[in-house]
């Protein structure tokens, strides 16, 4: 696993073509592909990954799935399903030109970071013709979180080519669980989420959750993940009402990202220095809360969200912050 303080990104960033954001995806410790959503509407995370769901339809600007009439869709994919045809699962080229720019001019990197849309938020932000969240479609939704599974695999199949293959499912729904808005129970969604997280830990690649906002964090360390990737600077004290589940989570080898660094013109109020006093006030309260700091000499900084709907001078700045800070963890003991 993962050793070390290293950096890493979410993998949005706010340019219109690759070779701009072929800099910055490659300027930290861990590498993250660069997902190009301000490009146009196929570069959308959840249109992105999309190509041969069953029953996914295109209209316009617009993606929505067919429920009614698809056995025959659904027949067919699952019959490459069952094969692990991962070509089928692929990502168009034309839809995803950061990922396909990174894989042709590649990093220089020991891990290399992959991520997608989670079957969570994917479910509850897509709909039907009727504007019906296709998570209660239960046969479709099924298929759906297949075919997240294997697109994940694919991914990381083609970067294993550049390094150690870390996927991230993104998450960012999950901060709406508890409320009237979500009308799921605990273990339906650690199901769902463990559905696609444990096939794809199965195949040797590390499997972590980014969730950009406050949620019940036991759901995620109990789906089986090996990197929770949180709003640290945000939301940080919430994670210590989970103490025991994170007291196992870490013991069996789990890793925390903070996303310590502001996702926003926030950014222009804090410096490196800044931010690691939080971030080593953080790690304190963990271990004043009963963490083993052994625990704690293993994890990543990250932002604390994507930075797809910036400006390109805010997200750079929030970049070099990252790579900074990392590197003050590089350079000596903080602890």
């Amino acid at each position: 696993m993962l050793k070390g303080v290293l950096s890493s990104s979410i993998g949005s960033l706010p340019y219109t073509n690759a070779e701009s954001a072929l800099e910055m995806a490659k300027a930290l410790d861990i590498p993250a592909w660069p997902q190009l959503p301000k490009k146009g509407f196929f570069e959308n995370m959840y249109v992105q990954q999309s190509t041969n769901m069953p029953g996914a339809r295109l209209d316009g600007e617009n993606i929505y799935f067919e429920t009614e009439n698809i056995e025959e869709e659904l027949a067919g994919f699952y019959e490459r399903y069952l094969e692990a045809d991962l070509e089928y699962f692929a990502m168009k080229e034309d839809w995803a030109e950061g990922f396909y720019a990174f894989l042709a001019d590649p990093p220089k990197t020991e891990y290399v970071k992959g991520q997608m849309t989670g079957p969570i938020s994917f479910g509850l932000t897509v709909c039907d013709a009727t504007k019906r969240p296709i998570i209660y479609h239960n046969d479709l939704f099924e298929a759906i979180r297949k075919a997240i599974e294997m697109k994940a695999i694919w991914q990381a199949e083609r970067l294993r080519a550049i390094g150690k293959p870390i996927i991230f499912l993104d998450e960012p729904y999950l901060s709406s669980f508890g409320s009237c808005t979500i009308p799921l129970t605990k273990p339906q969604i650690v199901g769902w989420l463990a559905d696609v997280v444990l096939p794809i830990k199965e195949k040797g690649i590390i499997v972590g959750v980014h969730c950009c906002g406050n949620t019940d964090w036991s759901i995620l360390m109990e789906a089986g993940i090996e990197i929770l990737n949180f709003d640290a600077y945000n939301f940080a004290h919430t994670l210590r009402l989970y103490k025991e589940k994170l007291y196992s989570f870490l013991k069996e080898d789990g890793i925390l990202a903070f996303g310590i660094v502001p996702s926003s013109e926030k950014i222009e109020d804090e410096t490196a220095n800044s931010l690691n006093d939080r971030l080593k006030k953080e790690l304190k309260a963990l271990v004043n809360c009963g963490i083993d700091p052994t625990f704690l000499q293993n994890f990543l900084i990250t932002p604390s969200c994507g930075l797809g709907s910036l400006s390109c001078e805010i997200a750079e700045k929030i970049i070099n912050t990252t790579k900074e800070l990392s590197g003050m963890w590089h350079s000596q003991d903080q602890y």
